[in-house]
Order: structure tokens, then C-alpha cells, then sequence
């Protein structure tokens, strides 16, 4: 659930939290004053998402952009060392997404969100080809002995 907010309603939300909490256990003890806190900054949050919604570079300044760690199945050590990411957590993200290797990812990204996605490798029409007729040369193979 955390990954899916974006960082700015991550604050409200845990400014939100520390207004309610004010008005239940702080100085000011009404329920009015946690609701006016509360409401407050829903609003506030409203405005500005729908402000970095219509301005989407000031959103990209603010919140970051996608990085690649992987291309073509080769890792992009700049990029991991800067955004400090380890090839043991790059290899776990990985294998929790199905693939067993880097050689086998086309890309790896580290998405503004936090989230790694992986695009697995596609075969070429040349490697199925081949793989086609490993399989075929086994199955001959096993007919001949049979």
C-alpha cells in the first residue's frame, strides 16, 4: 500500500496523524479541532496532486523519474550505486517477479514510486528457431534409443 503513494501524500498522511493525535492527547483536546486539523490538510493535499497533475515537469522535478539498472541484460552499475541499490536486492527483486538471472531481463527499472519492475528477455525469432530444433534433436534422440 506504502509503494502506491506518491511521497507527498505519504507527509499528509503522517501529518494527519500527528494532528489527530494533538487533538486527542495533545493540548488542544477537542474533536473539532482533529477534524478541522484533518480536513485541513485533505484539502491542502487535494490542491497541490491536482497542481502536479496539470504541471507534470514540476512533478518529475519533485518526485523523480524511472532509472534503468538493467538493459539489454546488462546491469548499470552507475545507476544502482546512485540510487543505492545493491546487486543482492537488484537479484532478489528479480527472482520475486519470475525470472532467474539479469542475462534473462531485457529491462530492469527502478520506477518514482520505489517499485522495480522487470521486462523479461523475448526470445528472437533465430533463438526459437533453435530452441525448436534442440528440441526435436532430444526427441529424435530419444526415439533412437528406444
Amino acid at each position: 500500500e506504502l509503494a502506491q503513494l506518491n511521497s507527498f501524500d505519504l507527509v499528509v498522511l503522517l501529518t494527519i496523524s500527528n494532528t489527530v493525535q494533538n487533538a486527542i492527547i495533545g493540548n488542544d483536546n477537542s474533536l473539532l479541532g482533529g477534524l478541522i486539523g484533518a480536513a485541513t490538510l485533505v484539502l491542502v493535499n487535494t490542491v497541490v496532486v491536482r497542481y502536479l497533475y496539470r504541471h507534470p515537469a514540476l512533478e518529475r522535478r519533485l518526485e523523480g523519474g524511472p532509472v534503468w539498472l538493467v538493459r539489454d541484460g546488462k546491469i548499470i552499475g552507475e545507476n544502482l550505486r546512485r540510487e543505492l541499490v545493491s546487486e543482492e536486492e537488484l537479484l532478489a527483486a528479480i527472482r520475486r517477479q519470475g525470472v532467474d538471472s539479469v542475462a534473462q531481463c531485457d529491462q530492469v527499472i527502478l520506477e518514482a514510486s520505489g517499485t522495480i519492475t522487470v521486462i523479461p528477455r523475448r526470445p528472437t525469432a533465430l533463438e526459437e528457431v533453435l530452441a525448436r530444433l534442440d528440441r526435436l534433436e532430444r526427441f529424435l534422440a530419444d526415439r533412437g534409443q528406444s
